[in-house]
């Protein structure tokens, strides 16, 4: 079961270092498989704790007009999350989830065209993140909120990324300062994070330089990609 969650992690460190996002997406399905949906979660947290350093090299990029509003209501609401994964029990987490990843899914293949364009707005960006937060809190996945944030407001692939890294890593810095308190950090999960900890600096490290080699074109149909396997490992698990 370590050798399992070790891979799986490593795999995930690798698709959010190359993407900016996913880390949650894809960890938590699968290491659902293994563990408690909880547990998952916080395994989940260390790692996109981890890939924030990943901002730094990106730092530069961000536009920071379309981040203010969406940080402020996402940072608190990451609180009110991890108060409510407590309230839930698995299988309502999981259908959550893919129903969220559904409605986006959905209107990416088949409504491509419409436009968000309110998202750009304070308003928008405040309740996206608000969204987010919550989602973030309660499940580690706030990836897919965010993405469609983050399409309305930059059409840059580079612009992109950074900004979901920066994102990701405070909201999980304020889920860790909960964490402990909490009880989340089990005798199983610390194991396996610290087993994991070699291959997903290794992770990193590749993926920082695998993004530079995708197009546009590419490195958006791949978060398509990674959204609807996630779908599928949800519905099968459910």
């Amino acid at each position: 079961m370590i050798v399992a969650a070790v891979v799986i992690l490593s795999i995930a460190a690798l698709g959010q270092s190359v993407f900016g996002f996913g880390a949650g997406l894809i960890s938590i399905p699968l290491l659902s498989q293994l563990f408690p949906v909880k547990d998952a979660v916080t395994l989940s947290l260390l790692l996109q704790l981890a890939l924030g350093v990943l901002v730094i090299p990106s730092f530069r990029s961000l536009e920071w007009k379309p981040l203010r509003w969406l940080l402020l209501g996402m940072l608190p609401a990451t609180f009110a999350g991890m108060a409510m994964l407590w309230m839930f029990e698995d299988t309502v987490l999981r259908w959550f989830l893919a129903a969220l990843l559904a409605g986006f899914l959905a209107r990416s293949f088949f409504f491509p065209n419409v436009r968000l364009s309110w998202l750009g707005s304070p308003a928008g960006a405040f309740g996206a993140g608000s969204a987010a937060g919550i989602v973030q809190g309660m499940m580690g996945t706030s990836g897919p909120i965010l993405v469609m944030f983050f399409s309305e407001v930059s059409r840059c692939k580079v612009v992109f990324r950074a900004s979901l890294l920066l994102v990701l890593f405070l909201s999980n810095f304020l889920r860790i300062v909960l964490a402990g308190p909490m009880g989340m950090f089990n005798s199983q999960v610390v194991t396996a994070g610290l087993y994991a900890a070699p291959l997903v600096a290794l992770a990193m490290w590749g993926g920082e330089r695998l993004h530079h080699l995708l197009s546009e074109t590419v490195y958006r149909r791949s978060i398509l990609g990674i959204l609807s396997v996630s779908l599928v490992m949800l519905v099968l698990k459910t």
